[in-house]
């Protein structure tokens, strides 16, 4: 994750992953938590707990990360 290049969107923002050489358009709370996980050390993702989002919704986000192959670049 500390290779994801991010820029802020007026609907959230895009997220570049040059490993994989994709780009995602992710809303405002998705760019919001993703900036918040990306702060974080890698070490500490596996129980990062948001002080903003709801248990569900890190769970929801975590399983899209994963499905586009984002999760594994940490």
């Amino acid at each position: 994750m500390a290779k994801l290049i991010m820029r802020k969107e007026e609907f959230g923002g895009l997220v570049l992953d040059p490993v994989n050489d994709r780009v995602y358009k992710v809303n405002a709370p998705g760019y919001k938590l993703l900036e918040e996980m990306k702060k974080t050390p890698a070490a500490q993702l596996k129980t990062f707990k948001s002080a903003q989002f709801a248990e569900g919704e890190m769970e929801s986000f975590v399983s899209f990360l994963k499905g586009a192959g984002l999760w594994t670049t940490i």
